[in-house]
């Protein structure tokens, strides 16, 4: 008899954990979910290491001079490039790069930066995503130095090379478990969407190799 109690209590006792985890999970992301359209403080967070890797001379703040000095170790890392195109290049992703990331200032500290960030993905995620991508393509095309879309090992290690950043090169490449030695560009792009507008932990190859750099 207490056999058959025991078989009946069964589905009943299932049926109850499994609606007590539902629940639990109802509650954790009511918990943890931003307002709608709002950037969570994990996003914030990732924007403010962002902003850490782009002080390539450390002082704390962004500058103009953080890009001369990128132009610089660019340059020198280069051999037999068609300089016009080289030019027109750097000049759409200078233009871009002072847009997306000083505001068209002279500098700008971590604060200012992140709450641009925070401004621009609150007030239109999409326009935001659009941005990125826009700033992301002009960086690829301008480290893309043969113009095939694909970004070898050695154009990705004279980029980071560039903005200072020169431990767990090759660690970081891989990540984006590249094919025949190169990352479509499309690859990156999206990947960085994925660090600067998603508002959950997940996966992130930037962020992962930031954290671990810088």
């Amino acid at each position: 008899m207490k056999d058959i109690v025991d078989m009946c209590l069964i589905p009943y006792i299932t049926a109850n954990i499994l609606l007590a985890l539902i629940c639990n999970a109802a509650a954790v992301s009511v918990l943890s979910e931003p307002e709608d359209g709002k950037a969570s403080s994990y996003l914030i967070g990732k924007w403010r290491l962002w902003y850490t890797f782009f002080d390539v001379n450390y002082d704390g703040v962004i500058s103009i001079d953080e890009f001369k000095q990128y132009d610089f170790i660019f340059d020198k890392g280069l051999d037999n490039v068609n300089n016009g195109q080289l030019k027109t290049k750097k000049v759409r992703f200078f233009k871009l790069w002072k847009t997306v990331v000083l505001n068209n200032k002279k500098e700008i500290s971590k604060d200012e930066f992140t709450a641009l960030m925070t401004q621009r993905f609150e007030a239109d995620k999409t326009g935001f995503i659009d941005m990125i991508k826009e700033y992301e393509l002009a960086l690829c095309k301008l480290v893309d130095i043969n113009g095939d879309d694909f970004i070898s090992r050695e154009e990705f290690v004279m980029n980071l090379f560039a903005v200072g950043h020169r431990n767990k090169t090759k660690e970081f490449f891989l990540a984006f478990l590249p094919k025949n030695g190169k990352i479509h560009v499309q690859k990156i792009i999206s990947e960085i969407i994925r660090f600067t507008t998603e508002n959950f932990e997940s996966t992130d190859i930037f962020k992962n190799e930031y954290e671990s750099d810088i």
